[in-house]
């Protein structure tokens, strides 16, 4: 249950910085057209840009992290079930 939870946090947040990253990023785009960028929106971005980074890093360790356990969890039953016959 708790895995479960957590499992569905993850995704949420990961979704939700994809998301603002790709808006900000069409925005940052827009900005440079009309010579409009400023120097707290480049820091907006590039904060933005360096969360998405990091949270996407813990995500993928997670997930290497449950799929590596699952893997080792198989193996284990594999050998059991090869002792047996």
């Amino acid at each position: 249950m708790i895995n479960n939870i957590r499992e569905t946090t993850f995704k949420v947040v990961y979704i939700w910085l994809t998301t603002s990253v790709a808006l900000l990023v069409k925005h940052n785009f827009h900005l440079i057209n009309l010579n409009q960028m400023h120097r707290k929106d480049l820091n907006l971005s590039f904060g933005y840009i360096m969360l998405f980074i990091a949270v996407s890093f813990i995500y993928s360790f997670h997930l290497y992290k449950n799929t590596n356990h699952k893997k080792n969890l198989v193996l284990h039953l594999l050998k059991k079930m090869n002792e047996k016959f």
